[in-house]
Formats: C-alpha cells, structure tokens, sequence
C-alpha cells in the first residue's frame, strides 16, 4: 500500500475527510427546529369538560349568546344555579303562549368543553356547539 497524501493525525482516508465529524448533526437541528413547535402543543389545555373563568355577569351574557346561537332564539333564560364553576347548564324552554296551558318542550342541557384550545358550549342531544368568544375556560378539575 502506498503513503497517504495527508498527514495521519487528522482523517485517515479522503471519504473521512469529507463526512462531518458528528453524523447526528443533522438531527440535532430537527429537534432544535421542531421544539418550539411540540412546545406550544404542550401549552394548549387538554380537551374535555371545562368551568368558564370569568365573572358571573360576563359568564351569563357569554352563555347566552352562544346557546342563543345553536337555538335561534334571542330570548333565552338560563336555568337556576351559578354558572361558574360548573361544567354544564340548562336553558329552558320558550313559555306557553297565552292560548297554551302547558308545553311538551323540554330545557336544553349543554356541557360546556374545550377542544383545540377553543371554548365550547355543546348541546348534550345532538352535539351541536359554538364558540364562547367572550370568556375564557379552564380544565375541569379531575377530582
């Protein structure tokens, strides 16, 4: 075999010469570049059911939009009860007319939910749902 034309105390042959030192090079800067981006997924609430985080007032008015808005009625009332804390509310139903002396209309229950980091009230009976755009929500506490 013949003498090498480099010295031995740096790569031993050219194709060494060529190869970065560190072949993990390569994925050290996909995990570098992908981190901010697993970051921010961790920092999105996990979805299920949620309490909403405001006062009571913007609390009500927030709840009312949004069932008024699954509904299609503007007047709507909440049931009895607090609406913070909780996980899910009823609406009732529109009153009897004056020439009705009961109504077979049930009240609505809604759970209210946080999918994609996104308020939701949904409708317990067929799943339709819309944005709280005015409150936030939190986890509900698994407890």
């Amino acid at each position: 075999m013949g003498q090498l034309p480099f010295p031995r105390t740096g790569p031993q042959t050219r194709l060494q010469a060529r190869r970065p030192i560190c072949r993990c090079g390569l994925w050290l800067a996909a995990v570098a570049l992908l981190s901010p981006v697993a970051g921010a997924c961790q920092n999105r609430p996990p979805d299920g059911p949620a309490r909403i985080l405001a006062t009571e007032a913007e609390a009500a008015a927030a709840l009312r939009a949004a069932a008024g808005r699954i509904e299609g009625r503007t007047v709507l009332e909440l049931g009895a009860g607090p609406v913070l804390g909780v996980s899910s509310i009823t609406v009732l139903p529109p009153a009897p007319g004056p020439l009705e002396t009961r109504s077979p209309a049930r009240p609505a229950v809604y759970d209210i939910h946080i999918r994609a980091g996104r308020c939701l009230l949904v409708r317990r009976t067929d799943g339709a749902s819309a944005v709280l755009e005015t409150v936030r929500c939190l986890p509900l506490d698994p407890g």
